[in-house]
């Protein structure tokens, strides 16, 4: 039971050491800040792009098929 203060003083000197004086604030090393906005939006426009990409794809793919189903089937039917 006597190295009890000693443990809660290497976890107060570890606390100060992992802490870093930015003028007036105080912030931790390895922070969780928040992104920036624009850092924040970037993936989602990213994904957005990337999911119009696939759909205008899609839509370019079944316009051809239904032209080319057309067609066919004005040749066929004679």
């Amino acid at each position: 039971m006597s190295n009890i203060p000693q443990l809660a003083a290497m976890e107060t000197s570890k606390k100060e050491a992992d802490l870093t004086t930015t003028g007036d604030i105080m912030t931790s090393a390895h922070s969780s800040r928040q992104r920036p906005a624009h850092a924040r939006r970037l993936p989602r426009r990213l994904g957005r792009a990337a999911l119009f990409g696939l759909v205008r794809g899609a839509a370019y793919g079944c316009g051809t098929g239904l032209a080319a189903l057309l067609a066919w089937w004005i040749q066929t039917r004679g």
